[in-house]
């Protein structure tokens, strides 16, 4: 069994963050989202591993390399145009047409097992299986009609959906896959639909079969997305404090701080994680907070937020609440108010406001 995740598409609903850098990139818990599910593959036994970005496979081999820090085997594959899900599979056939394989979008977090998902598919001896969920807002996913346990259709974001049962962002599938795409015809926004090619294989007689899971998983492509995503990750850490230096500060049992990080006179909260290298002064960090790597943090409240690798916030007499400061960023602001909120791009400065 081999992986595939899909990392084309422009990442428009995550600007501006998504203008210097991969969308699939961006971190849930001081780790890229990406990471999680590369850790997924591993543990389902998956070593091969194919990943589609976009124009360039800049910014990935940086964070990601040749995978050997997992013990798998990295290979990208540059989707020159984003052409859709289905073309980001379809240009991988030569890689994969040879056996059954995974493929997870790259911008989702899903807490359901490969492993039995790739069981579930040997076992029922499908072409193609899907995961799905039910999800209280249909008209924003793909979503499949069933009848006795059996997709039947499948619309990508149905104005009128006929049923609850979303298409996660979980496939398995084999070479028939490649024939149903060549088939199918580009959508009103122009793309290949993955969902089109899954139709096609049900028109062609091919088995193809669904999972249903109810565990939870978060489609990470826009920033309220990505703090929901950072939330929800938050909240099953465990304490975990790396040789750190803590003077005249309160630490909350279920914290996470890296090593060589400082934390004085400061109260950090449960469900926070500080990175390496991080110094915090006269400031209280959290709940569902994660600070980056090489970041300072003095005289701020912040919590619910994401603050990037290299940032520096200074002197910030607002709370500072459900935000995601780029990376190597700088604020520090007199703004008096109550609570502040803002998403701010890499390598932005706020200052004097």
């Amino acid at each position: 069994m081999k992986g595939l995740i899909l990392c084309g598409g422009k990442g428009t609903r995550m600007r501006p963050f998504a203008y210097s850098v991969a969308k699939h990139l961006l971190p849930v818990a001081n780790k890229p989202v990406i990471h999680y599910i590369i850790e997924s593959m591993r543990e389902a036994g998956i070593e091969d591993i194919y990943i589609v970005v976009g124009a360039s496979e800049d910014g990935f081999t940086d964070k990601l390399g040749d995978g050997s820090q997992w013990g798998v085997s990295i290979k990208y594959i540059v989707q020159g145009r984003p052409l859709g899900l289905a073309h980001g599979v379809k240009i991988c056939e030569d890689y994969l047409k040879n056996g059954p394989f995974v493929t997870v979008l790259g911008d989702n977090i899903i807490n359901h097992s490969i492993g039995d998902i790739v069981k579930y598919h040997y076992d029922t001896g499908a072409d193609s299986t899907v995961l799905l969920s039910r999800v209280e807002n249909p008209e924003r996913y793909g979503i499949a009609t069933l009848i006795d346990g059996k997709i039947i259709r499948l619309v990508e974001k149905p104005k009128n959906p006929e049923s609850s049962y979303a298409v996660v962002g979980m496939y398995v599938f084999n070479s028939k896959i490649f024939h149903a795409i060549e088939r199918i015809k580009p959508s009103e926004r122009g793309e290949l639909e993955l969902t089109d090619g899954i139709m096609e294989m049900i028109k062609r007689g091919d088995k193809v079969g669904c999972r249903l899971t109810k565990e939870w998983w978060i489609d990470a492509g826009s920033p309220e997305d990505l703090l929901r995503a950072n939330k929800r990750m938050l909240g099953s850490i465990q304490k975990n404090l790396q040789g750190q230096r803590v003077y005249g500060s309160k630490i909350a049992d279920r914290v996470v701080i890296g090593e060589n990080s400082v934390i004085e006179d400061s109260v950090v909260d449960n469900y926070s994680i500080i990175g390496r290298n991080v110094v915090v002064k006269k400031s209280h960090i959290g709940p569902y907070t994660s600070i980056g790597d090489g970041s300072r943090l003095e005289e701020v409240n912040i919590r619910s937020s994401i603050v990037m690798e290299d940032c520096i916030i200074e002197g910030v007499p607002a709370d500072i609440c459900m935000s995601i400061i780029g990376r190597g960023s700088v604020i520090n602001t007199k703004r008096d108010r109550k609570n502040i909120n803002m998403w701010i791009g890499q390598d932005s400065i706020i200052k004097g406001i």
